[in-house]
Parts: structure tokens; C-alpha cells; sequence
């Protein structure tokens, strides 16, 4: 089904239009190359009696300091190629505010540390997201879980939708510490108020209690010795899941070529596709 794009303008109320219309002059304006929800929000917060408006005095969040026009001092951004620490500064009403971001794949880990250093304070929600197939919750006072299954959208495109589209099923948790203010988990989000330090943890898998967490969700073994104790016993217990010893004793490790062997078996297999 196809609907014009004249036909959905029609269907706007007059605030809606000019905010459309508004948003149009701002992408432009910035030489943009598409209106996107950022010119509409922007739009919108330029009229006093809208929802976002309202909607903004209601949860205590200031207009001012969503649009472009906001006042910052020493912005900065940096990437460290020796820590590996993508860091964003500015200054903002006499307090510093700072977001550090590290990615560590032995750890298994994404840590996001938000400073404010002044004599303001932290306050934000967050919420773990994606576009399907998914389900949240809020787990304890301090953390939230993402799971689902990562179903393939259009990935056969001009063959009909597969009847029951299978996908990777996944588990993902997120953990927050503060230095000050409070930290709430309801509901699905989040919310940390008034704190100097937040930072947040996301797939933090190598602690036993979060792997064997997403184990028990996903029915998957893990390989962390000390999370066994907090498997359910049906997975122990399932030759399916979790090996036998006699089917490890047959088990052996693939270890990688070295580059001559690799090039080697590259051209033998390179002369068997073009038959030379």
C-alpha cells in the first residue's frame, strides 16, 4: 500500500503543516539533504502551545537547550588511538560535561561514562531499543534487559515473504552506576537524576551472573566455568546444550593457517573453480 505524500499533508492539523513546513526551511537552511525528525522536533519547539511544548514542561526538560541555539564553550571532540576512548567535551552555564565511550571485545563490554563537573548535575532516562522484535524490562533498580530474535526483513527481495522467518535470537543487559543523584529502573527505562558521574555498562558478559542471565533466556551454553552454578539444571543437563565428556574427548581445536598455506590452498582452489 502507497499513500502520496500530498495526501498525508492533507491530513495534518494547521499546527503540524507549518511545523512541516518550517522543518523544510531548516533543513535547508543547514544544507541538509532530507527532512528528518530532528527538523520537525526543532519546528515544533519554536511554537509555545504545542505538544512538545507541553510535553517539555510536563517532564522539566528545557526547550532551550534542544535547539541549535544553545550556547556552548570548548567543544571538543576526541578519538585516543592509544586508549581507545572516544571523549566529547563542552561547557555549558558554568559546568563542564563530558561523555567518554570504550568498546572492549575481550570484555565483552560498551562503557559510556557521562561527568558534569559545576554546579550542575546529571539527569537523563535511557532505554534499550531496535526497530523489531524485541522485548524490554526493567530488572532490579539499576539495570534493563533487551531480547528477541533478529528476524531478516526483505532479505529476499522479489520472492515472497517467507512464511515463518527465522532469525539470531539475542539477550542483551545494561547496568548503571552514579556518583550522587539516583538511579531508578522501571517500566523499560531508566531514569538517573541529579548525579555528578553516570556510567553505563552495556553487555557486560563476562560477569557469570549476566552470562548465565542470557543462557537461561537464550538456551545457549556459555563458556564461563563459573556461571554453571547459575544455569538452569534442564540446560546442564542437555547433551544438546551442554556436551557430555565423552563428546569433548573427541573434540579437537581448528587452529589458524599460516599466510604461505593460506596463498597455497588459495590458487590450488582458485585452478579447480576456472578448471586449469
Amino acid at each position: 500500500m502507497s499513500t502520496s505524500l500530498k495526501t498525508l499533508v492533507t491530513k495534518l492539523d494547521d499546527t503540524c503543516r507549518a511545523a512541516a513546513e518550517r522543518a523544510a526551511a531548516i533543513t535547508m537552511a543547514r544544507g541538509h539533504h532530507e527532512v528528518d525528525i530532528e527538523h520537525v522536533l526543532l519546528a515544533l519547539l519554536e511554537v509555545a502551545d504545542s505538544d512538545v511544548g507541553v510535553l517539555c514542561r510536563r517532564f522539566d526538560v528545557s526547550a532551550s537547550g534542544l535547539t541549535p541555539e544553545t550556547h556552548v564553550d570548548d567543544y571538543r571532540l576526541e578519538l585516543n588511538l592509544d586508549t581507545a576512548v572516544a571523549r566529547t567535551n563542552f561547557r555549558h552555564a558554568g559546568t563542564t560535561y563530558t561523555r567518554e565511550i570504550f568498546v572492549s571485545a575481550p570484555d565483552q563490554v560498551i562503557v559510556m561514562r557521562l561527568t558534569a563537573e559545576g554546579s550542575a548535575t546529571l539527569s537523563f532516562t535511557a532505554r534499550l531499543d531496535r526497530p523489531a522484535h524485541f522485548d524490554t524490562a526493567s530488572a532490579g533498580t539499576d539495570r534493563l534487559t533487551l531480547s528477541g530474535e533478529a528476524i531478516p526483513v526483505h532479505d529476499n527481495p522479489g520472492l515472497p515473504v517467507k512464511e515463518n522467518p527465522v532469525g539470531i535470537r539475542f539477550y542483551s543487559e545494561l547496568l548503571a552506576t552514579a556518583e550522587g543523584g539516583t538511579i531508578k529502573s522501571e517500566a523499560g527505562v531508566l531514569t538517573v537524576s541529579n548525579a555528578h558521574t553516570a556510567t553505563l555498562f552495556i553487555d557486560y558478559m563476562l560477569r557469570p551472573e549476566v552470562i548465565a542471565r542470557a543462557s537461561n533466556a537464550l538456551h545457549y551454553a556459555n563458556a564461563n566455568a563459573a556461571a554453571k552454578p547459575l544455569v538452569k539444571a534442564e540446560l546442564l543437563n542437555d547433551p544438546n546444550v551442554y556436551p557430555p565428556p565423552e563428546v569433548f574427548e573427541r573434540l579437537y581445536v581448528v587452529t589458524p593457517k599460516d599466510q604461505d598455506l593460506q596463498r597455497e590452498l588459495n590458487r590450488q582452489w582458485t585452478r579447480v573453480q576456472t578448471g586449469q
